[in-house]
């Protein structure tokens, strides 16, 4: 059952590992862009790129579980829906 799903885009981890770390340091930057604005600092290169690769790991850490966790109530569900076919 795993490969079924290990075929499909959103459950590859590799696409939505890199997918999430992409989101979540776009994110980042554009939250420290938003606080350029307002607080009208210098630095804000340093904070992005020391809190980029730090994003990313959180971000690959949280998608992999996320898939790990699909994966079990998924396979939770095929197997009740094949008892109940018993």
């Amino acid at each position: 059952m795993y490969q079924f799903f290990a075929i499909l885009p959103y459950y590859n981890s590799v696409v939505s590992e890199t997918f999430g770390a992409m989101l979540g340091v776009y994110c980042w930057i554009s939250v420290n862009a938003f606080l350029m604005k307002i607080y009208e600092m210098s630095g804000h290169l340093i904070v992005i790129a020391i809190g980029a690769p730090i994003v990313v790991v959180v971000m690959k850490r949280l998608r992999s579980y996320k898939i790990e966790w699909l994966m079990s109530t998924n396979a939770e569900k095929f197997t009740k829906d094949v008892e109940s076919l018993n």
